[in-house]
C-alpha cells in the first residue's frame, strides 16, 4: 500500500486537536482516542479512505510519532487500536510541516526525488524551513513588521 503523506499530516493535526491530557489516567498519558473516530470525522479526514487512515496510523506508530495500543487478529486485521499520545518526534515533525507553504514545498521537492517516507519528508521540511528563515528578504520583511 502506498503511504499518503497528506493523510499522515492530517491524522497528526487531528490528534493534536482532539487528544486531551489526563493526569489521572493510570495507563496512559492521554485520553485514548479510538481510530474509528478519525475515520468517521466529518471534517478534517473526510477525504481519506479507512485504509489510508489505518495505514497512516500504523506507519506513524512504527516511526515512533504516536503512542498507540494496536491489537491485531489472526488474519492481521485490527481488533482494537487506541491512540494515546503524540510523541516528541511526532510533535517535532508536525511543528515542522504545520505551515501550508512549507508542507506544499516539501511535497513538491519530495516528489521530484521520489521520496515518500515520513522521515525523508521530515528532513526535506526542515531544509525548506531553514531556507525560508535564512533568506534575507524574508528576514527583512519580518523585521519591518516588528517595528
Amino acid at each position: 500500500m502506498k503511504l499518503n503523506p497528506d493523510c499522515v499530516r492530517d491524522v497528526l493535526l487531528y490528534l493534536e486537536e482532539h487528544l486531551e491530557f489526563d493526569p489521572k489516567a493510570q495507563n496512559t498519558r492521554m485520553n485514548d482516542l479510538h481510530w474509528y473516530k478519525l475515520y468517521t470525522n466529518p471534517d478534517m479526514l473526510k477525504n481519506y479512505s479507512e485504509n489510508d487512515i489505518k495505514y497512516s496510523i500504523q506507519k506513524l506508530y512504527e516511526a515512533d510519532y504516536i503512542d498507540a495500543k494496536i491489537n491485531s487478529g489472526a488474519g492481521g486485521g485490527w481488533i482494537m487500536c487506541h491512540i494515546t499520545d503524540i510523541t516528541w518526534n511526532g510533535h517535532d515533525f508536525l511543528n515542522t510541516v504545520r505551515g501550508q507553504t512549507i508542507w506544499e514545498t516539501t511535497k513538491t521537492r519530495a516528489a521530484k526525488f521520489s521520496i515518500s517516507s515520513i522521515r525523508g519528508m521530515a528532513s526535506i521540511a526542515i531544509e525548506v524551513a531553514k531556507s525560508i528563515v535564512t533568506e534575507s528578504d524574508i528576514i527583512q520583511k519580518i523585521a519591518e513588521n516588528l517595528t
